[in-house]
């Protein structure tokens, strides 16, 4: 009697009893995910519900410092899943935030009656970072040490020069006279000259005995250097040359950076170039006094002198006093140079490319 008692009893309180939740759950594939997250896989298993009841579920998962216990209550959630209308399994991958160097991840599962059953838990600790290689360094190997630019010296400085200005100037370059040339080192690459020249232009003799005045006067600085590839076939240049007009006319300022083929292809051939231009170089040197044109031109028994090519002014006097000593209107070898003269007006001595003209 008793014991029916007793199986009658448990009977009804298995019909009174509210649904139960499996306790079945796991966190597994956890570890470092992108943009300093942490992805894990949440599975969660609720496989008994009583009769005539509603079955419903989801899951959801929390992370804590490994100090606390896990509860369903945390504000930390980093997981909810969708709602299950019956019983079943469901597993999914997410990605979020941890929040201490450690966590406590905690999976639960929730029934609309507000039950909440802890499935599992999981203690996380992030990979220790890898230890940081400090590369040796190698000392670089000859073949890959970059050739160093080839020097430049003052004699190609000079023509590099001479090269900028006769392309750039033309005319005003070439018909020149009283050229100078000042260059300084800045560099074992690199040179800047001081330049300065007259440009001057043939005219009728009633403008000067010499037959030549000067338009203008060009003065300024131009700096040439070699590129970095030791391979080029190129210089880099830059200048400032002032114009300032002699014979009325406007004053120019002329400013220029560049970059310029070889000497040899800017000019086309700087050998020949500079020989024409010597040709064409005309230079005033003064007036001489001899005593020998007292009987030529009184009263003024002067000689204007004249030189054409790379002739200096005393050269040029020096030679034209020994010619006037010689007498009137012959021809004599001085000192290298063959001279006429001196004639009614006019003595000249000549060499290859260079010549002394004496007017009076």
């Amino acid at each position: 009697m008793r014991f029916a008692l007793a199986v009658l009893l448990g009977a009804c309180a298995l019909v009174l009893a509210p649904p139960a939740l499996a306790d079945s759950g796991s966190i597994t594939n956890v570890g470092p995910f992108a943009n300093g997250q942490v992805q894990a896989t949440f599975t969660s298993t609720v496989d008994q519900c009583a009769a005539d009841s509603y079955c419903g579920w989801f899951a959801f998962a929390t992370a804590e410092d490994p100090s606390v216990p896990c509860y369903a209550d945390s504000p930390n959630v980093i997981y909810v899943g969708p709602l299950h209308d019956s019983l079943g399994t469901e597993t999914a991958t997410h990605e979020f935030f941890v929040q201490y160097p450690s966590d406590r991840l905690c999976l639960f599962a929730s029934a609309p009656s507000g039950t909440n059953e802890e499935l599992t838990e999981y203690l996380y600790s992030p990979p220790a970072p890898p230890p940081v290689v400090t590369p040796t360094p190698t000392a670089p190997t000859p073949e890959n040490t970059p050739a160093a630019p080839p020097q430049l010296g003052k004699s190609e400085a000079g023509g590099d020069v001479r090269a900028v200005l006769h392309r750039k100037f033309r005319k005003p370059y070439a018909h020149r006279a009283e050229f100078h040339s000042r260059c300084s080192r800045l560099s074992r690459t690199k040179f800047r000259c001081r330049v300065s020249w007259l440009q001057v232009k043939r005219c009728h003799p009633s403008c000067g005995r010499a037959g030549f005045e000067a338009v203008a006067s060009f003065k300024g600085t131009v700096t040439v250097w070699n590129p970095s590839d030791p391979n080029a076939d190129y210089f880099n240049y830059s200048f400032r040359i002032k114009r300032h007009a002699l014979a009325g006319g406007r004053n120019t300022v002329y400013v220029s950076t560049a970059t310029a083929k070889s000497a040899v292809q800017a000019d086309a051939n700087l050998a020949s170039v500079r020989a024409q231009v010597l040709v064409r170089m005309a230079r005033s040197c003064g007036t001489i006094r001899p005593k020998s044109l007292e009987d030529l031109v009184p009263p003024h028994n002067m000689a204007h002198i004249t030189t054409h090519g790379s002739v200096s002014c005393n050269t040029a006097k020096r030679t034209m006093k020994i010619l006037f000593r010689h007498g009137g209107n012959t021809t004599t070898p001085i000192h290298g140079w063959h001279c006429v003269g001196p004639q009614t007006g006019f003595a000249k001595c000549t060499r290859p490319r260079k010549s002394i003209t004496a007017t009076f």
